[in-house]
Order: structure tokens, then sequence, then C-alpha cells
């Protein structure tokens, strides 16, 4: 991976047992003006002996001065039935007010996916979005991670490191496009 640099997040990663990042988080949160988590899905189960991709569920803050704070990640590797139950679970705690965002699958199967989740989130904010478009040089996944990567390299996001490990969201980052 090429997109994220790993010197981008050095003095971007707010620790909530230091004084001075608390005192940024809380003015962060306090500017808050919406809330999604973005699922990119996997659903094949680690056993050992294969290298299956993660699910990742992200959640990202905007401010009322265009920053961004992302305050959680969730990451398994874990068979379809597993992975829905973990979604769920992870959305209760978000509560509702939070906007769950899934990339739309495509065909029959996508129409399926989304029937389902929509069942099982009944009552939340869900939302399916369609794929970013890729070009004959890049997939769909690398334009999609372009503003993300642009917000990175120019000071825009926090990482609030709370309840989730940092690290294996930098790492992730780092690593992208490639499996991981």
């Amino acid at each position: 991976g090429n997109m994220f640099k790993s010197e981008w997040f050095s003095n971007r990663m707010l620790n909530l047992s230091r004084n001075k990042d608390i005192e940024i988080a809380n003015d962060l949160r306090s500017r808050i003006v919406k809330t999604i988590r973005f699922w990119d899905l996997a659903a094949t189960e680690d056993t050992g002996k294969n290298d299956p991709d993660y699910t990742v569920g992200i959640k990202v803050s905007l401010t009322s001065d265009n920053l961004i704070l992302v305050s959680d990640m969730v990451r398994f590797r874990e068979s379809p039935a597993e992975t829905k139950r973990l979604i769920k679970k992870s959305v209760v705690s978000d509560g509702i007010e939070i906007e769950q965002v899934f990339e739309r699958q495509p065909a029959a199967a996508g129409k399926y996916f989304e029937d389902e989740i929509a069942r099982i989130l009944i009552g939340f904010k869900t939302r399916f979005k369609a794929p970013d478009r890729g070009t004959k040089t890049e997939s769909g996944k690398i334009v999609g991670a372009k503003p993300l990567s642009s917000a990175f390299e120019n000071g825009l996001v926090y990482l609030l490191e709370d309840n989730y490990e940092i690290n294996d969201l930098v790492n992730e980052l780092i690593i992208f496009p490639q499996k991981g």
C-alpha cells in the first residue's frame, strides 16, 4: 500500500490517558455534526489455515469545521452468521442515532443481503450506497479512499484511541489497498 503514510498518524492519535488529548477530544466531540459507521464486509472465518479478509466497521464523525474524528473500529473474521451477530451487537452499541452505511452488493445476492440486513437492523438508520466506480487502472475502493487519504495527509483527521486498538486501524490503512 502507498495511499496512507505512517508519518501522517503520529501527531493525530488522541490517547485518553493524556490530559492534553482529553481536551482536544472533548473539543472535537462538542463540534460533531454527523456520525456514521461504514462497513466493509467479509464473511470467511479464520481457520488458522487460511488468510481471509476482515469485516471492518469504522465509526467516523464530521465536525462543524470539517475535521474528521475516527472514534471506533470493530474488526473480525467470522462466518456469515457470526458476522451478522457481531454487526448487530455493534449497531446496538452505537444506538439509533448513528447511521450504518453498507456498500451495495451486486445482483440478486446483493438484494437478499440488503433485505436481511434491513430486517436484522430494523429500527436503526441503515443505508446502502453504490460502490465507488473504479477506472481502468484503479479499483473502486482506491477511488473511494482518495478523499480520506488526502484528509489524513492534510492533518484533518484525528484518531481517538478509546474502544478499539488504534494500531490495527493504522496498520490496515498503511497496507491499503493490499489484502489485510
